[in-house]
């Protein structure tokens, strides 16, 4: 079995680094479920987004973006792109500081920081923007844009003007480091809280699929690495063409509704505390603790309908937030999803509990929404915000058909359980079923439409003020940058989210993207392999 270990590790060049990954992977699993010293907690943390930057830089930006290789553009990139995520380097380094004592400098670092806030978020800003310009500039000049290339998929045609082509690059650039580089980091960070597990998975990934053919097809690590090397090589061939655009920036839509499901769902439902909801004011307790403090204010012959009120809204969120997920991930994969009965109740019954009685609201994040914001302590949050109601106050549409709040409790888990055994009876029929499934696909893009429309407004209210703060300022280049990202969040979400919704209605009722992604997959598989070498 040694031997065997042994001879598996030579195989995929085991070292050291992989051996540094592995330690590392196991303090963060350690601080997951447990705690951890200062000092582990950032080195942790640090490393892990030094390690995805790398990650990102193997990715290789040029050649998805533009069809060629540049290791020098890439090298700017990435660079770029992490000199822009510095503020929220520190916003985990503030969890921590001055507990350090093994690395007690940063400590120094952080109060320097600390006495010089502004300058700093102001310089680690112009040297990402400006970084991104001169890479803009380099490949403008020395890169010629070419098939397949997500800037091919945007231009049909050739672009002559050095200008134009160079404004092109720019925003793409920018636009490539909001929606993917900043919105993935932020996912690792917020939702997961501790990315090095899963960065530390995608690198292993990437090492077992580069040397995946030193083993035999039937090795299970062959098996893996070629199921990894498909999945990239399937994913980047989104942005090659622009039948599959829309597929492919629907996928980044889905960040969002993976990140509430690590940050609200899971928080709420698993009494899991997160970094993300610490810097909110108020409404984060878990279900579990609103059901112990209700359960004193009602009968005792009502604490088991209570208790499956709270089980059934807390089904519902993860359900909502699953469905686009879920429904995404059948087109690309080319699978139709066999949904079972028993799930069919599930979703329709804790949906109906929490139409009749919600125990969670979702609204936009405000300025007042993040802690010390009154006192003018403002953290610069945006987004959504899903806040736990304890159910004896929330508001319900069968008030006035009951005479109190027990009535109602005991009440919505019968009608909903009963509306949910109707659709299981109904789901025997395939029809049925189908068109059950599909309407449940509706409710969850309803659901995340108005999760979008909330995030949208929160995102328009942080950067227009960020705008009026810096337009008329020496520094106006951030208003200028932030009136992109604007522009650029506006077109992305509000587009993004009806591509979304016809690509899911013509693949019902087409199965539109079975041919498409094959081709495209063929050509970007002959594109990769030739950069490989």
């Amino acid at each position: 079995m040694i031997g065997k270990t042994k001879e598996v590790f030579k195989k995929l060049e085991f070292g050291l680094l992989e051996l540094f990954i592995g330690a590392l992977m196991l303090i963060g699993l350690m601080g997951y479920f447990g705690s951890v010293a200062a000092d582990l907690d950032w080195i942790d943390h640090t490393i892990s987004f030094i390690l995805f930057s790398y990650l990102f830089y193997k990715l290789d930006i040029t050649l998805i973006l533009f069809g060629k290789t540049s290791r020098l553009a890439n090298s700017m990139i990435v660079i770029s792109y992490f000199s822009l995520f510095f503020k929220d380097i520190i916003s985990y380094t503030a969890l921590d500081a001055f507990k350090f004592k093994v690395i007690a400098f940063v400590n120094y670092f952080y109060q320097l920081y600390l006495n010089n806030i502004l300058i700093t978020n102001i310089a680690s800003f112009y040297i990402g923007v400006i970084g991104i310009l001169a890479a803009s500039i380099y490949i403008a000049i020395n890169i010629k844009v070419s098939r397949p290339s997500m800037l091919c998929a945007l231009h049909k045609k050739n672009i002559k003007s050095k200008l134009i082509k160079f404004l092109s690059i720019f925003v793409l650039l920018l636009g490539f480091y909001y929606f993917v580089y900043n919105m993935l980091l932020e996912w690792l960070e917020f939702a997961l809280d501790d990315p090095i597990i899963a960065i530390g998975i995608a690198f292993y990934m990437v090492k077992i699929a580069k040397h995946r053919e030193k083993f035999h097809s039937s090795n299970f690590i062959f098996k893996i690495g070629d199921f990894s090397a498909r999945l990239y090589k399937r994913f980047v061939s989104l942005f090659h063409y622009k039948k599959t655009m829309a597929l492919a920036v629907s996928g980044l839509l889905m960040l969002h509704a993976l990140s509430d499901l690590g940050i609200f769902a899971y928080s709420l439902v698993f009494l899991r505390e997160n970094f993300y909801l610490g810097l909110l004011r108020h409404g984060h307790s878990p279900f579990l603790k609103l059901f112990l403090e209700d359960v004193k204010n009602v009968p005792a012959f009502a604490a088991a309908p209570l208790f499956a009120s709270y089980a059934l809204n807390a089904i519902s969120l993860i359900v909502l937030l699953l469905i686009p997920v879920i429904a995404w991930g059948m087109m690309f994969l080319q699978k139709r999803l066999r949904i079972g009965r028993v799930l069919i109740f599930f979703i329709y019954s804790s949906v109906v509990a929490f139409m009749l009685l919600p125990g969670y609201i979702i609204q936009p994040i405000s300025s007042l929404s993040v802690k010390g914001a009154v006192i003018g302590d403002d953290k610069s949050v945006y987004g959504v915000d899903i806040q736990s109601i304890s159910l004896l106050e929330s508001n319900s549409i069968l008030k006035n058909l009951f005479p109190d709040k027990t009535s109602i409790v005991m009440a919505v888990p019968l009608i909903s359980i009963f509306f949910g055994l109707i659709m299981y009876a109904l789901s025997s029929n395939h029809n049925a079923k189908r068109e059950l499934y599909a309407l449940s696909i509706i409710g969850g893009l309803t659901f995340y439409g108005i999760y979008l429309f909330y995030f949208l407004s929160s995102a328009i209210a942080y950067f227009y003020e960020g705008i009026l703060l810096t337009i008329f300022t020496p520094n106006f280049l951030v208003g200028i940058v932030l009136a992109l990202l604007l522009a650029l969040s506006i077109i992305f979400y509000i587009v993004g989210y009806l591509m979304f919704v016809y690509e899911i209605a013509m693949e019902y009722h087409k199965r539109k993207w079975s041919d498409i992604i094959g081709i495209g997959l063929v050509n970007v598989i002959r594109k990769v392999k030739g950069a490989e070498k």
